[in-house]
């Protein structure tokens, strides 16, 4: 039943019902308790956990994933997921160092792990250090996720990190006119090949507000 109940889950989520997935995981964590494998409900407190912060419930959330740590010594999979959610409780209660601290475990979790994954915690910290206003450092986190992303032919979320790169560099008022340039153009050329066309305008008008604010009217006109 437990195993149902997390497949449903895991489903819901993957159709944007959270609110069904929170109804599913708290079935199966409550049924886990009744369980001798403690490995069993640490799963289920995962998922659970998980599912509380994406629906913007970060402190029920964090709870849940702390009771879902590996115990010492045991081999903890899974562990750049963990860090990542825990992350992003701490983000969605504006614990910003917090938050960067566990982003950071989960980056150097995943080094051998998924592109994708090491590039969305390094989306967050990016995100961290905007709540930190430190738009320098946000900057640099969003040009990694980028770089990562296009390695990973992800082109949709390179334009995207490009595109927070270009607008923390002009708001950090650190990095020269030639540099913020390039990124916009480097962005400019990954839109092509987005074929959400939502999208797509939303990064060229972003592009346009750019390059208006670099003076530089005639791309910005385009």
């Amino acid at each position: 039943e437990i195993e149902g109940l997390t497949r449903a889950g895991h489903r819901a989520l993957a159709l944007g019902d959270a609110r069904e997935a929170v109804g599913c995981f708290r079935k199966a964590f409550l049924l886990s308790g009744g369980m001798a494998s403690p490995r069993l409900r640490r799963a289920c407190a995962f998922n659970l956990g998980a599912a509380y912060v994406e629906t913007g419930k970060p402190k029920k959330g964090l709870e849940l994933l702390l009771q879902s740590q590996p115990s010492e010594g045991e081999s903890g999979e899974r562990l750049g997921d963990l860090y990542f959610n825990i992350g992003a409780a701490h983000e969605g209660l504006r614990d910003f160092p917090k938050a960067l601290e566990c982003f950071g475990k989960a980056v150097s979790c995943e080094r051998a792990a998924q592109a994708g994954s090491r590039a969305g915690a390094r989306v967050q910290m990016g995100c961290c250090y905007l709540g930190m206003r430190e738009p320098a450092r946000a900057a640099r986190c969003f040009l990694d996720a980028a770089q990562v992303y296009a390695t990973a032919a992800s082109p949709e979320a390179a334009a995207v990190a490009l595109s927070r790169a270009s607008g923390s560099m002009l708001q950090s008022r650190r990095f020269r006119a030639a540099e913020i340039a390039g990124v916009l153009a480097q962005c400019r050329s990954l839109c092509d090949s987005i074929s959400n066309p939502a999208l797509r305008g939303k990064l060229y008008n972003d592009i346009g507000l750019g390059y208006s604010q670099l003076h530089v009217f005639s791309l910005a006109a385009e």
